[in-house]
């Protein structure tokens, strides 16, 4: 067996070379682990994520439930409003047309009322007239006093007009105006006396 003796030189070449491969093999060792510890890292935030998008959609679906029941109850709940509503104003109908028929019944009773307070009214005022006219005839006929000249001379009492005394003695108005020269029947005073020509 030969032995290969190696100068000093060639020697220190060959050392240099073992120690560069040994520093490679060391490099890329290192390099693997750090790989290897990446790709880890990488897994596990992978299943992370992983994770954290299952309690998403979770999340997402439990909400979406709840506005599909939220929905629901909101639309029952419109319904509901709206049948009261309904009913509210139905309520409100009936009163009004109620209160309508109630105040058509008011105003019938005050018509009959007040006809029958004109009627009442009208017929006291006849009577108090048919009471008083044969008085003041009477009174009309008392001072009846026969002058010369065919008539009678009146003295006109208070209350008493023309037409009354025309009517008492039974001539017109007219001719008692031409007989005591009167400028108008309503010319009449308490006291005055009047010619009243005979019919």
């Amino acid at each position: 067996m030969h032995r290969l003796i190696l100068s000093g030189p060639f020697r220190t070449l060959c050392a240099a070379v073992a120690i560069l491969s040994a520093a490679s093999g060391c490099v890329t060792m290192q390099q693997s682990d750090e790989m290897l510890r990446v790709q880890q890292q990488q897994r596990e935030d992978s299943l992370l994520l992983q994770d954290d998008l299952r309690r998403i959609r979770a999340r997402l679906d439990y909400l979406e439930q709840e506005m599909n029941r939220l929905s629901k109850q909101v639309d029952a709940a419109g319904a509901d409003q709206a049948r009261g509503y309904q009913s509210q104003m139905q309520g409100m109908t009936a009163s009004i047309e109620d209160l309508q028929k109630r105040i058509r019944a008011v105003d019938a009773a005050r018509e009959s009322d007040k006809k029958e307070i004109v009627d009442t009214l009208s017929r006291r005022i006849q009577e108090v007239l048919k009471s008083s006219a044969p008085a003041r005839s009477s009174a009309s006929s008392t001072p009846r006093r026969a002058v010369s000249n065919e008539g009678y001379e009146h003295v006109v009492q208070s209350g008493e007009t023309l037409s009354a005394i025309a009517k008492a003695y039974g001539v017109s108005s007219a001719d008692i105006i031409q007989a005591n020269g009167l400028k108008s029947a309503d010319m009449l005073r308490v006291g005055q006396k009047l010619f009243i020509p005979a019919p």
